[in-house]
C-alpha cells in the first residue's frame, strides 16, 4: 500500500489574508455586539433617568399646588371672616344708633304727654251732666293718641289743643281723667321699652363680642 500524504500548510499570502479576514470580521462583529449593547444600556439608562425626573418633577409641582391651594384657602378664610367682623361691627353701631335715637324720642313723649294731658281738644265731645268718677272721657278720637304732641288731625280744621281761662265743673273731670290716662300709658309705655332696649342692648353686646371672636 502506498503511504498516506500529510496534509499541506497553505503558508501563501493569499492563505493568510484570507485567516486574517475571517479573524478581522469575526472581532468587529464582536465589537459591533458589544457596543450596541452598552449604547442601549446608555439609552435606557437615560430614558429612566428622564423618567424620574420627570416624576420628581411632577411631585414638586404637586406639592407646590398643594401649599399654593391651603394658602389660598386660608387667605378667603381670613377675609371671609374680617368681612362677617365688620358686618358685625356695622350692625352693632346700626342697632346702637337706633337705639339712641328711639330712647330720645320716647323720652321726649313721656314728658310731653303728661304735659298736653292738661289741655283740651277742639274735637273732644264734653258731656254737661257730671259723670261717674270712673267714665272715660267721650272723644271722637283717642285723647292721646299714638301722633301726640301734635293733635289728631280727624276733622276739617284740624284739631287744636286750647285751655279755657276758667274750666267748668265737666271740664276739670274730663281733663282729669286724661291725665290719669296719660300717666297710666306713660308707665305701660316705659315698661315696654325698658324691655325692648334692655333686649337691643343684650343684641348689641352679643354682636360686639362675635365680631371681637373672628
Amino acid at each position: 500500500a502506498s503511504p498516506k500524504k500529510r496534509p499541506r500548510l497553505d503558508l501563501t499570502g493569499s492563505a493568510l489574508a484570507n485567516a486574517t479576514s475571517r479573524t478581522s470580521g469575526g472581532e468587529r462583529r464582536k465589537g459591533k455586539s458589544i457596543f450596541g449593547m452598552v449604547i442601549g444600556t446608555l439609552n435606557k439608562a437615560k430614558i429612566e433617568d428622564k423618567e424620574r425626573m420627570a416624576s420628581e418633577a411632577a411631585k414638586k409641582r404637586q406639592s407646590i399646588d398643594a401649599r399654593l391651594q391651603a394658602k389660598l384657602a386660608k387667605e378667603q378664610s381670613l377675609i371671609r371672616k374680617q368681612d362677617e367682623a365688620k358686618k358685625d361691627r356695622l350692625a352693632a353701631i346700626r342697632k346702637e344708633e337706633d337705639l339712641s335715637v328711639k330712647d330720645g324720642i320716647l323720652k321726649y313723649r313721656y314728658t310731653v304727654l303728661p304735659q298736653l294731658s292738661n289741655f283740651l281738644l277742639t274735637t273732644d265731645v264734653i258731656r254737661h251732666t257730671v259723670p261717674a268718677p270712673d267714665d272715660p272721657p267721650r272723644s271722637p278720637s283717642p285723647p292721646l293718641s299714638s301722633t301726640l304732641p301734635h293733635p289728631p288731625a280727624t276733622s276739617h280744621p284740624p284739631a287744636l289743643y286750647y285751655l279755657p281761662k276758667t274750666l267748668t265743673p265737666s271740664q276739670e273731670l274730663f281733663i282729669a281723667q286724661r291725665r290719669k290716662q296719660a300717666g297710666t300709658r306713660v308707665r305701660e309705655e316705659k315698661e315696654e321699652w325698658d324691655g325692648e332696649r334692655q333686649k337691643g342692648i343684650e343684641a348689641v353686646r352679643e354682636l360686639r363680642e362675635k365680631s371681637a371672636a373672628q
